[in-house]
């Protein structure tokens, strides 16, 4: 039985269910992909090819055509599993989830998706199994768990039917990704029958790279940006309010009559240490002080004087009054 278009695989349902458990398969999987419920852009497109593979299969007529039209091209092209579609690298591949071992033919996509469903899987088992989780996730990571002879017979058997059908340039570049796989010089003499050498084919889309990484390692990650965001927060200072925003040059005109005194009118008078209300205060003086000016600020109500003790600081001018008045 050929699966040409990936009906019996997006359904997830063996070519010989009969109408019940396909009507099963299809509201199962159909909820797990309506866009409504998923914002993944893959699902427009599974739910699309669901809808399409439910339309033909539910109907007696044209499931038993569709059974019958097995295209010489593809006809023994292995589809996807999950999604159903026919890629160029194809890959049979294991993942360890857990406590299972889900295993089946995927492309790149399915298997990224795979890859981050078995990593979460195996993070539930890391205060459990550490050793085991941490060995599980290893092997996910790496996608290691490709069996030779499996992968091997894929892969010849797609650059065979596309060989037959006269596609020779993807009957090669199946071959060469065969080749990664065989394992014996009959193997490798078998395929080179379609000259898989020097063949340019697409780059390897089973590369392992930093998205795998951050698949897999997801609660890693998650950890290392927090304890990064935490160590910029504790050693971060907010910049300090500068206590002396008096440094800046003032400009004081001279008091013409040095030997005159004020005397300051009320209890706890702030001495401040620059000519505004929000600067930093020196000292408070008790009523009746006497203080001795140095200049008057221009255009301001202040005045620079010299206190009891000796410290050169600002008043108000309401909250002194000078000796010599009458």
């Amino acid at each position: 039985m050929n699966d040409v278009k990936g009906y019996y695989a997006v359904l997830k349902i063996d070519p010989a269910a009969d109408l019940e458990h396909i009507k099963a398969a299809f509201r199962k999987q159909v909820k797990l992909c309506h866009p409504d419920k998923n914002p993944s852009p893959e699902a427009g497109e599974t739910y699309r090819l669901l809808t399409e593979a439910y339309a033909v299969l539910s109907n007696p007529e044209k499931r038993a055509a569709y059974d019958r039209s097995a295209a010489p091209a593809e006809a023994g092209l292995t589809p996807c599993c999950r999604c159903g579609r026919r890629v160029r690298q194809p890959r049979f591949l294991y993942f360890t989830a857990g406590k299972q071992m889900i295993g089946g033919v995927y492309c790149r996509a399915c298997a990224n998706r795979m890859q981050t469903s078995a990593a979460l899987q195996n993070w539930k088992l890391i205060f459990s199994a550490p050793v085991y989780a941490l060995k599980a996730l290893l092997s996910v990571f790496s996608l290691s768990a490709m069996p030779p002879e499996k992968n091997y017979e894929l892969l010849a058997r797609h650059a065979a039917v596309y060989a037959k059908a006269g596609r020779m340039n993807q009957a090669r570049a199946a071959a060469k990704q065969a080749m990664l796989f065989a394992r014996t010089d009959e193997e490798r003499k078998a395929l080179a029958a379609y000259s898989p050498d020097g063949v340019r084919i697409d780059s390897d889309l089973w590369k392992k790279g930093l998205s795998d990484a951050v698949r897999v390692f997801i609660p890693v990650w998650i950890f290392l940006i927090a304890a990064v965001g935490g160590s910029i927060f504790m050693l971060y200072e907010p910049p300090k309010k500068d206590s002396f925003p008096d440094y800046r040059h003032i400009a004081v005109l001279p008091v013409a009559a040095e030997s005159s005194v004020y005397r300051v009118l009320f209890d706890d008078t702030p001495a401040y240490q620059a000519p505004c209300d929000t600067c930093d205060v020196m000292r408070l003086l008790p009523k009746d002080s006497l203080v001795r000016p140095l200049g008057i600020v221009p255009d301001s109500p202040w005045v620079l004087a010299k206190t009891p003790f000796g410290e050169t600081a600002y008043f108000r001018r309401e909250m002194l009054r000078k000796e010599n008045q009458p």
